[in-house]
């Protein structure tokens, strides 16, 4: 039987002027993330990357939807980004890519965050927390009634 192998993608994403410097530059993100994937053992002849000049604020950019599609027809088992800013710049779109990726069954990592922020688990601690804050209020309301 053979071992199921970890597949991975890459997506760098930097504004077209705002954004300059090494740790923005799109060859920096992608050896960077590289990098990490070696680090964790991730084949590298397995990635794909997805580079794009864009703002981060929206979701309607080419290389990222190209990527969810790819992601929904998995492609891929993870997502490496070199920092959250490079999914999205809006906390509600990131948190909505995020949600988009989860359910198409891909974990989604940082590099640059230290540690290395793996969202999906970010996402389904959040969720449980969120959870049973609501299951104790309910519980509160009943008592006090």
């Amino acid at each position: 039987m053979q071992k199921a192998t970890k597949r991975f993608a890459i997506y760098a994403r930097t504004a077209i002027s705002q954004e300059q410097g090494f740790n923005f530059a799109l060859d920096a993100q992608i050896q960077a993330c590289m990098q990490y994937a070696q680090g964790q053992g991730y084949p590298l002849e397995e990635g794909e990357i997805y580079s794009e000049t864009a703002s981060g604020a929206t979701a309607n950019r080419q290389l990222l939807v190209a990527l969810l599609e790819a992601a929904e027809r998995g492609e891929f088992t993870t997502l490496l980004i070199y920092d959250s800013y490079r999914l999205a710049r809006k906390p509600h779109l990131l948190a909505n890519l995020l949600q988009r990726f989860g359910k198409a069954g891909v974990t989604v990592e940082t590099v640059r965050e230290v540690p290395p922020i793996n969202f999906t688990e970010q996402l389904l601690i959040s969720s449980r927390s969120a959870k049973g804050q609501k299951k104790q209020q309910r519980t509160h309301q009943r008592k006090e009634h």
